[in-house]
C-alpha cells in the first residue's frame, strides 16, 4: 500500500524515491519542491477549515463543551447502554 502511494506521489512530481546507500531493499523518500509547496498549502487549508468550524479561539469552544457536559442528566454519564435486556 505504501509503495503505491509513494509511486503515485512520485508520478505527480511531489515525491522523489532514491536507492538507500546501505540497504538495497530500502528507498529514501523526499518531498520535491512541488511536494513541499503542496504540503504547505494543505496545512494552511486545514488550519482555515479548523478556524471556520471551531472558531478562532479554542478557549470559547472548550468552555461551551464543558458547560454542555456538566448539564447532562446524571443517568447518562458513563453508564453503559443496556443491550439485550427485556426492559
Amino acid at each position: 500500500m505504501t509503495s503505491k502511494v509513494a509511486h503515485t506521489l512520485e508520478q505527480h512530481g511531489l515525491l522523489s524515491r532514491q536507492a538507500h546507500e546501505a540497504d538495497a531493499r530500502a528507498l529514501r523518500l523526499a518531498l520535491t519542491p512541488a511536494g513541499r509547496t503542496t504540503v504547505n498549502h494543505a496545512t494552511q487549508a486545514a488550519r482555515d477549515v479548523d478556524a471556520l468550524f471551531f472558531g478562532p479561539d479554542p478557549t470559547e469552544l472548550r468552555a461551551t463543551l464543558r458547560n454542555i457536559a456538566e448539564h447532562r442528566p446524571e443517568d447518562h454519564r458513563g453508564s453503559p447502554t443496556p443491550s439485550g435486556s427485556d426492559g
